[in-house]
Parts: structure tokens; sequence; C-alpha cells
């Protein structure tokens, strides 16, 4: 609840103003769609290796579908692909770094830092309408998101380069 997904919008219509074909690959919306939504905060635990290895293979398999789509033949337009996720650690923007290459991909990442807290708490109430919270109690969603961004920053790592 950093501005992330907020940016991603803002860079993809300026992309497609410019002439860019665009395509966002959303982990956590891919997370829904296949069963996985109202997951709650302990999903999002490192710790939990089980949980741990559903997460990064999710993340793969939404990185098997943005190769797929920018490889895909499309002589009219240049495309851009962004791969929305939270990766959060070196490990995970280091394997990502690697496929990028393999497939012969330019890989920018970008970092929105946020401690605003006023800002923070106005993302926090629209992330409590995605689907993870439909239908529950919004001080029990509230407390459960709060414990999910506390379990990412557990494991943060900022970008250094």
């Amino acid at each position: 609840a950093r501005g992330k997904s907020y940016l991603v919008k803002m860079i993809i219509r300026y992309l497609k103003w410019t002439g860019f074909e665009c395509q966002v690959f959303n982990v956590g919306s891919f997370r829904r769609q296949v069963g996985l939504a109202s997951a709650d905060s302990n999903f999002f635990d490192n710790s939990n290796p089980n949980n741990h290895k559903i997460r990064e293979h999710l993340a793969m398999m939404v990185q098997d579908s943005m190769y797929k789509w920018l490889h895909a033949t499309n002589e009219e337009k240049r495309r851009v692909a962004v791969f929305d996720a939270t990766n959060t650690t070196k490990e995970r923007r280091y394997a990502l770094a690697q496929r990028a290459e393999s497939e012969n991909v330019f890989l920018l990442f970008v970092e929105s830092i946020c401690d605003d807290q006023e800002v923070l708490k106005k993302n926090y109430e629209l992330k409590l309408q995605n689907d993870d919270y439909k239908g529950m109690d919004i001080d029990t969603a509230r407390r459960d998101f709060i414990s999910r961004v506390k379990q990412y920053e557990r494991v943060y790592e900022t970008i250094t380069d």
C-alpha cells in the first residue's frame, strides 16, 4: 500500500499515449483469480516455507505469462510489460533480473517509498475494498491488512543500485 499500483497506472497511461503497447501483470490479482482470495496475513509470512513457496510459484507463473506476451510477435508497436508485485527482497529481485536477462528483456525496478501516515491510511482503506476482504468486518480486515504490511516490512530490503 505504498502506491506501486497507482504509479503503474500512471506510467502505463503515459506509455500508451506515446505509442507503446502495455500490459500489467499483477501477482495479487492472479492469486485472487486462482482461488486464493481472502488469504489472511499469515499467507504472507516469509517464515512459513509452504506459503513462501506458493507465493514464489504464483510470481513465476505470472512471469511466464508476461514473457509469453512480450515475445509474441507484434510488428506494429513496441511492448512494455509491468510485473506488479511486492518484490521486497534482494533475492526475489535478483531472480527477476536473471530471468529478464535470459529472456533478453530490459528490466527496470521502481521503488515507491511512502512513510506519510495520512497517505498510508488512505491507501489502506482502498486496499480493504479488494476481494481479499470482501464480506469481512472492516475492523478485522484492517487489522489483517496491517499485519500483512508488517510481514512485508520484516523482510523488506530497499533497492540499493
